[in-house]
Order: structure tokens, then sequence, then C-alpha cells
């Protein structure tokens, strides 16, 4: 004679087998969609890099060479300053050193490359103080240093 267990083992053994299989198909599908999600960053990195090189070579070109001349062909040293730091600016976000490139156009003792050396100290400055810690000062003038 066969006994077969209460129904309410069995009952409650299928309900701990859903539940094992419940957590185990959350588990696989939280895993696919980390995957997912890493694959869909790499791709957005892939297609911001793409985009970026597309930029540099079919609008940042053309950009970076009407500048070049413009600042070749300047006379005044007022305009080619205004020009320059105009250049520099436009295509600083895309990553183009605008004032390394003239530097090396124009020969040193030059007016005109005297005025970028000015300027490209005067960024480097910038670019220093900006890095520095930002001090609060306190009532009791004490002086904290945020860092």
């Amino acid at each position: 004679m066969v006994r077969c267990a209460p129904i309410t083992h069995r009952v409650f053994a299928t309900y701990h087998l859903q539940l094992l299989f419940c957590y185990l198909f959350f588990l696989f599908l939280f895993s696919l969609l980390t995957s997912c999600a890493q694959i869909s960053n790499f791709r957005r990195c892939y297609r911001i890099f793409y985009e970026k090189l597309y930029l540099m070579r079919y609008a940042l070109s053309p950009l970076i060479s009407y500048y070049t001349n413009a600042c070749i062909h300047q006379e005044n040293l007022e305009t080619f300053t205004a020009l320059v730091r105009d250049f520099y600016y436009c295509t600083d976000p895309d990553d183009y050193d605008a004032l390394h490139a003239l530097r090396n156009l124009f020969p040193p003792e030059t007016d005109k490359r005297k005025i970028l050396d000015f300027l490209t100290a005067e960024e480097e400055r910038m670019v220093r103080e900006a890095c520095q810690p930002v001090e609060f000062h306190k009532k009791d003038n004490e002086r904290k240093t945020l860092h």
C-alpha cells in the first residue's frame, strides 16, 4: 500500500518550489536587464564617439581652417586678439587646442606670438585658479577650507 503525503504537505512543497522558481526567474531577469543596460551604455558611448569624430571631420575642420586663415591674415593686433579668443572658445569644447596650434604657426619674438603666449598663460592661470579649494569665512574669523 502506497501512502501519500497529506495534501497540506504537497501544497506547501509546491508553493516553496514556485517561490524558488520565481526567485530564480527574477534573478535571471535582473542579470539580463543589467547586461542590456551595460550594452546600451556601451552603444551610447560608441555613438557619442562616432558623432564627435564626424563633427571633428566634417563640421570642425572647415571652422578650424577659416579661423586659422583669418588669424594669419589679420593685421590689427586688437582684432587678432579677439579672433584668437573666439577661436579658442569655439573649439575648446571639442578638445581642439587652438592656442597651441596657432603658436606653432607664428615664429617667436613676433607680436602675434607674444599675444598667443600671453593668452596661453592667462588660460593656464584661470585653470589653476578654478582648481583651488574654496575658503569659507566664519563669523569668528576662523577659516574653513572645503576640498
